[in-house]
């Protein structure tokens, strides 16, 4: 199990998502502890475009993406919290 999972919850956030996507994956890299989940409720700006083919730019991360309509925020989160099985999660949203 992991010991941490690093959620970021997104909606049409623009380039705002690269500079965290950048900086998460930088987490990512630096140990084997760290999961990263993306929930994106379906996005339709740019941010969608990265989200799609993020695992294709870091096939080799531990990360799970999970894109579906949402009832907003907290909605989302929610989401993450029964999806999650590390023993922490701390949320880093769109341009964190």
């Amino acid at each position: 199990m992991d010991v941490l999972t690093i959620v970021t919850v997104n909606k049409n956030s623009g380039k705002s998502f690269i500079s965290t996507e950048l900086n998460v994956v930088k987490c990512l890299k630096s140990t084997n502890d760290i999961n990263w989940l993306i929930i994106d409720a379906m996005s339709n700006d740019v941010s969608s475009e990265r989200i799609k083919n993020i695992k294709k730019n870091y096939p080799n991360l531990p990360i799970t993406i999970l894109r579906e309509k949402d009832n907003g925020i907290y909605n989302a989160m929610n989401k993450a919290i029964l999806k999650v099985q590390s023993k922490f999660i701390v949320f880093i949203n769109s341009g964190d």
